[in-house]
């Protein structure tokens, strides 16, 4: 298997695959590829929504590796069907308890302490809620 970084930004990766050679390889204009135990014809795709590959004339399979570098900054993320990566339908929120509370609002446990979303993306205090209490 060979790689080779078509982007250093956030998620793409070329990665060209043959299972019945060793490098180099002489291209040779082929009408089909074997990958994963199956056939697929030149421009025919895989339906992998993590790493789709394209058969290519050369006779190998042509990959992008879909890397969710970011996560999700919600407590309650969803991954779609066909989708590699997961988002926040609900937009940015934070957690309090068993209670979510979006980005922007303000939460009432009691009548003493009000919660909202801490701002911090990243470390161990991401996606928790900040709550102070009145005297």
């Amino acid at each position: 298997m060979i790689g080779t970084v078509v982007s250093s930004a956030i998620f793409l990766a070329l990665v060209v695959h043959s299972e019945s050679a060793s490098l180099p390889v002489v291209a040779a204009a082929v009408d089909k590829c074997e990958y994963q135990n199956k056939t697929y014809m030149v421009g025919e795709k895989t339906d992998s929504a993590c790493m789709p590959c394209e058969c290519t004339q050369s006779g190998r399979m042509a990959c992008m590796v879909i890397d969710c570098f970011f996560p999700s900054f919600c407590v309650d993320p969803v991954r779609k069907p066909g989708q590699c990566c997961s988002s926040c339908p609900n937009g940015r929120n934070c957690k309090y308890g068993d209670h979510i509370i979006k980005e922007g609002e303000v939460y009432k446990p009691d009548a003493n302490t009000e919660c909202k979303c801490n701002k911090q993306l990243f470390g161990p205090d991401a996606l928790k809620a900040v709550c102070t209490k009145s005297a």
